[in-house]
């Protein structure tokens, strides 16, 4: 059976020796190389035979040194990059996407690894999940924007109450409720209330607040 051979690229040596001792438990990886700054990364993720790369975003300190990185490296041979990432933040996802990474993973997730280089290595997982993620921390987003009691108005048209049932839940005239709404609808970039309830639960967006 052929191994799938792996880059880590990853400045916390604790980290990577970890991750060494981890991934010697499946017998279907290799470790092809192991590079810790942006200079290493690009050497070795354009030279060595390898099928996949885990890349981490900061490197160094440098913010997006990964995702430099990981362009450098697309831009001379074709081969699968994975980013490793601490903070769950939207702008790394648009940044790995823009890329070319074709997903990302939280280092405290680290046990999701090895079924997630599997999946890219049989091309299961598609660039389409990181667009995905992104949306949702987007719709998160917007919905973080709202005042309190735009949420709470927004929880109760997403639990089905109409408009002359929140006024009374929420002891406001309809005047106040339509400016609510007006709100909502433009904060979260929709025509109608009714329209940012489905849109957020046909996407599946749905959060606590």
């Amino acid at each position: 059976m052929r191994k799938i051979k792996l880059i880590i690229v990853e400045d916390d040596k604790n980290w990577v020796m970890a991750m060494k001792l981890f991934m010697e438990l499946e017998t279907d990886f290799e470790i092809a190389a192991i590079a810790e700054n942006y200079q290493e990364a690009v050497q070795v993720g354009i030279t060595k035979d390898a099928d996949i790369i885990l890349m981490d975003i900061n490197l160094s300190g440098n913010y997006l040194d990964g995702i430099y990185a990981t362009a450098e490296i697309l831009c001379h041979r074709d081969i699968k990059i994975i980013m490793l990432t601490s903070i769950n933040d939207k702008h790394i996802i648009e940044n790995a996407y823009i890329a070319g990474a074709v997903n990302y993973v939280m280092k405290n997730n680290y046990k999701e690894i090895p079924a997630l280089i599997r999946n890219i290595a049989n091309n299961i997982t598609p660039n389409e999940i990181l667009a995905k993620d992104y949306m949702r921390l987007r719709v998160n987003e917007l919905l973080s924007s709202l005042t309190h009691q735009e949420k709470e108005i927004f929880k109760l048209f997403n639990a089905g109450n109409n408009k002359k049932e929140i006024q009374k839940i929420m002891f406001i005239s309809e005047y106040t409720l339509k400016n609510h709404i007006h709100s909502i609808i433009r904060k979260l970039n929709v025509k109608t209330i009714h329209e940012a309830v489905e849109k957020v639960k046909r996407k599946g967006f749905v959060r606590s607040f």
